[in-house]
């Protein structure tokens, strides 16, 4: 088990539909998944804000036409380079999971 998947399991069962307040300073990390069953990883100083903008069609380009989205987990960072050095593993950490599963002739796809 990777060293963040103790974090998100925790995250999501606390997120509950609740996006932590947030102060002018802070940084979320959040994940989301999309309407084709992928995850979506991506930082913000105001989730509910960001995932409106994906669900428009004006966040990521991997979010486009893949809305619309479910926030599963949001972690609070101490600092923006937090929450990226953090996006970056969990991003990296579901490659890798995905790629194992593929490999295996398995789905990752959660239905």
């Amino acid at each position: 088990v990777a060293p963040h998947a103790n974090w998100l399991r925790r995250a999501a069962i606390s997120y509950a539909g609740r996006v932590p307040a947030a102060k002018p300073d802070t940084w979320f990390v959040y994940m989301a998944r999309c309407a084709d069953c992928t995850l979506y990883t991506g930082i913000a100083r105001d989730v509910t804000a960001r995932i409106a903008k994906h669900d428009a069609g004006r966040g990521a380009r991997y979010t486009r036409g893949r809305g619309p989205l479910q926030v599963c987990a949001v972690r609070r960072c101490a600092s923006k380079g937090e929450a990226l050095r953090l996006e970056e593993r969990l991003t990296r950490q579901d490659q890798i999971t995905s790629e194992v599963v593929e490999l295996s002739g398995g789905r990752h796809r959660r239905e």
